[in-house]
């Protein structure tokens, strides 16, 4: 089991497979894997190996203007709001809606659905954000994202090798959208 994973045994029997359930404990929301990935700061305090394969749990932390561009992937997503606003967006017949998501909103992404996000606050905003399934996210953060070993010196943003970047999208069915004209 992952260092920062507490599993609190129980003889909780799986009616449907007859295995042992483990009630799990994360201390904190920035425990386990982190990452810089392009100007957001991700923790990945439940992965695919504690909630077999089922969901990945990620806080992340957007500084003030960081953003992710227009995008759709076969994974769902859904976005709660810790702290800050963010600014989301979506693509509706052709056109740009945006909408702005304060403290404590809820925002579900299903499979598919075209969006964006963008921190509007002059604060870092942060999320906890459900991707299901785990698998093709988790790999795709991991290989995406530079390991950060001290929450307090994280590494500065930084766009990926366009390759490799193109490669991680092809390979994690995330297919970057073009954005209309704006008029």
């Amino acid at each position: 089991m992952c260092p920062w994973v507490e599993v609190v045994r129980q003889e909780i029997m799986n009616p449907n497979d007859e295995q042992k359930q483990q009630l799990i404990f994360v201390p904190s929301l920035e425990e386990g894997p982190t990452y810089r990935v392009l100007s957001d700061l991700m923790s990945f305090p439940l992965g695919s190996t504690q909630t077999e394969g089922t969901f990945l749990l990620c806080f992340n932390q957007v500084p003030p203007q960081g953003e992710v561009a227009m995008h759709r992937q076969t994974a769902k997503e859904t976005f709660i709001v810790w702290e800050g606003e963010i600014e989301f967006s979506t693509l509706s017949n052709g056109a740009i809606t945006r909408f702005r998501a304060p403290r404590g909103a809820i925002v579900h992404v299903p499979e598919g659905v075209a969006h964006a996000y963008r921190n509007v606050s002059e604060i870092p905003a942060s999320m906890l954000v459900l991707f299901m399934p785990a698998g093709q996210t988790e790999h795709f953060f991991a290989r995406l994202g530079v390991p950060v070993t001290d929450r307090t010196q994280p590494p500065p943003p930084a766009m990926p090798d366009p390759v490799l970047l193109q490669k991680l999208l092809k390979n994690s069915q995330v297919q970057i959208v073009p954005l209309p004209e704006e008029g």
